[in-house]
């Protein structure tokens, strides 16, 4: 996995501050992300809500925590696999995905927020996604 370093201490550091109000910022996340399409709300119904915050937070921390180790690239690949075989997500819902978890961020930061931290997660989400969902 490659992403330029400033783009990696931007990540980090960005993902430090939301982490602070990590409850309020993944629910929030879920709010856009289960109102985006109906077809991903009806992918949640059969689980645990409250579980699976707790899932993508820790999935979070893992990859944000390891974003320059190059062996993250087999567990983005298993991840990607498991959301396909296990829980039917589906390529377009990646953007949405990514666009709920930006606006999140952006709410969240507000005007710490800047162009630079957009293009930043950007990039990450480029990559990891791309080793996710072979997509993008």
């Amino acid at each position: 996995m490659y992403l330029q370093m400033e783009n990696i201490q931007l990540v980090e550091s960005s993902f430090k501050e939301v982490a602070t109000y990590s409850d309020a910022f993944i629910t929030r996340f879920y709010d856009l992300f289960l109102n985006s399409d109906p077809r991903i709300a009806a992918l949640f119904r059969r689980g645990d809500l409250r579980q699976q915050r707790q899932k993508l937070l820790f999935a979070l921390v893992m990859i944000i925590e390891n974003l320059r180790d190059p062996s993250m690239t087999r567990y983005l690949i298993d991840l990607g696999q498991v959301h396909i075989e296990k829980y039917g997500v589906r390529p377009e819902f990646v953007p949405l995905f990514r666009e709920a978890l930006l606006t999140t961020f952006a709410e969240f930061l507000g005007e710490r927020w800047t162009p630079e931290h957009q293009y930043a997660w950007e990039s990450a989400f480029k990559t990891i996604l791309t080793h996710m969902f072979n997509v993008m």
